[in-house]
């Protein structure tokens, strides 16, 4: 059974995962954003659809590419393989977008004229204009990072570099699921993006309203990731075992034997 110990450093590496994460998403959609919304280059608004495309590539489909470049770059079992691959999100990177183009073209006139650079005028006034869709981007990457299952699971071989939802699966033995333990952890390991979300939902309402995206795609992205936390983490893990054993890996603890 899984000792309190071992489930507080689950939950230590999930902290650190998702802030390294955080930030490093943030920095890379901020970075991207502000060059598609403010600078002029031959290809933008090509390059920018391109980007959009994207999003319609699901995240099983770069699961195995992704995990077999990890193996080679020998990262199995390191918190860069935790973070890295997923840094960049289109879906951030729209949102940031359009908040960009509503802050007007006045203001980046009057900082050059006053002498400041791009990138003066980038952290001077646009990400201070753009908090509340930041905030909404740190939140919806958090949870992301938060209840990621499949990579984590994939990634790592030694238990004490497991995050907290593929720690959950420790509640299933071979005599069974215990229940009762199986959701008073999964309650304590949803509490944290309940409060965040709980503080930031004002900056959602803004960043919604000025960013140009529909509100409810917004509240659906976040309300299924804590619906998974309860319901769906255990039959995936449970039809991952059933159907394709070779990614399961306590079963299989090698990964290189595979590729």
């Amino acid at each position: 059974m899984l000792s309190s110990g071992e489930f507080a450093r689950y939950i230590i590496n999930s902290v650190i995962v998702a802030v390294i994460s955080v930030s490093l998403t943030v920095l890379v959609t901020i970075l991207t954003a502000f060059a598609f919304s403010r600078l002029k280059f031959p290809g933008r608004d090509i390059i920018f659809s391109l980007f959009l495309g994207f999003m319609m590539v699901p995240f099983e489909l770069l699961a195995i590419t992704n995990y077999i470049t990890i193996v080679r770059l020998e990262w199995i079992d390191t918190y860069k393989a935790l973070t890295l691959p997923y840094i960049a999100n289109v879906l951030y990177i729209y949102i940031l977008r359009n908040f960009f183009l509503g802050i007007p073209d006045s203001l980046y006139w009057a900082a050059r004229i006053d002498g400041a650079s791009n990138f003066k005028y980038l952290w001077r006034i646009m990400v201070p204009i753009a908090k509340p869709a930041i905030i909404t981007i740190v939140l919806l990457n958090g949870i992301d990072s938060w209840n990621s299952f499949l990579w984590p699971m994939l990634v790592t071989n030694e238990p004490e570099m497991r995050t907290v939802t593929v720690g959950l699966t420790s509640f299933v033995q071979a005599a069974g699921v215990r229940y009762e333990r199986l959701m008073a952890a999964a309650f304590i390991v949803v509490i944290p993006m309940m409060v965040l979300f709980a503080f930031a939902r004002k900056y959602i309402i803004t960043a919604v309203a000025r960013g140009g995206i529909s509100g409810h795609i917004l509240f659906m992205h976040i309300f299924h990731y804590i619906y998974l936390k309860f319901s769906g983490i255990m039959p995936l893990f449970s039809l991952l075992q059933g159907c394709c054993p070779v990614l399961v890996h306590p079963l299989y603890p090698s990964h290189n034997s595979y590729l």
